[in-house]
């Protein structure tokens, strides 16, 4: 159902590995770089890494209210003193007056009455911090596999990571458009996430972007 199984289905001559998990976001995958996971799983020296970003990713980065409902154990990554980005422990454990009161005031609906802001929306500084954490996770797999190739597939029209990453190195793809909104049978109906159908279609687009024939029988 995935991208990762999509594009096996079609392109036969690659080995594709999927470190997604649901819900998950930008700071898991760093965390995955950083113990060491990737290097463990993946044998190949080259090929692509490539994720998927969603501007939901932003806020799950820095722990709002909805995201500490499922998401208390994600890693947490904020800056140093000296700007260098630093693990920071769990969203749970990193702020937990923080986390504490506006779980509570969220329960209570008493937000503004407490004037306590919870981040709901994105700002610039949620922003840098995202961009900091997929350029943490690029560097890694450069210094690791330096034959790879790192790729954002931005789903969002808002392009915030876009303009960010621009001169980086990261080559980031412009998905937003790919699959109609009037296309039927296009997210699943238990969670919203993409179905076959929407990850097929990503899957064939992605493989046009790379330049790799299907080589597959099952077309």
């Amino acid at each position: 159902d995935t991208l990762p199984g999509q594009l096996g289905k079609i392109l036969c001559s690659i080995h594709p590995y999927n470190f997604a998990m649901g819900g998950g976001t930008t700071s898991i995958m760093l965390a995955e770089f950083e113990t060491g996971l990737v290097r463990k799983t993946v044998n190949e020296n080259s090929g692509y890494f490539i994720y998927v970003y969603g501007d939901h990713h932003i806020l799950r980065n820095v722990g709002d209210t909805r995201t500490l409902t499922f998401g208390k154990r994600f890693p947490a990554y904020d800056f140093d003193t000296t700007g260098k980005l630093e693990y920071k422990g769990t969203l749970w454990t990193y702020r937990p007056l923080r986390n504490a009161l506006s779980t509570l005031a969220h329960k209570l609906n008493i937000l503004n009455i407490l004037g306590f802001r919870v981040p709901e929306s994105e700002s610039p500084e949620d922003v840098k911090l995202t961009t900091a954490i997929i350029l943490n996770a690029y560097n890694i797999s450069k210094k690791e596999y330096p034959n790879s190739e790192f790729i954002v597939i931005s789903a969002s029209e808002s392009q915030y990571i876009d303009k960010e990453l621009e001169g980086t190195g990261i080559r980031v793809l412009d998905y937003s458009k790919v699959v109609p909104s009037e296309t039927p049978n296009i997210s699943t109906p238990y969670d919203g996430h993409g179905s076959p159908v929407f990850h097929r279609m990503f899957a064939e687009q992605l493989a046009k972007d790379l330049n790799i024939q299907p080589d597959c029988n099952q077309l």
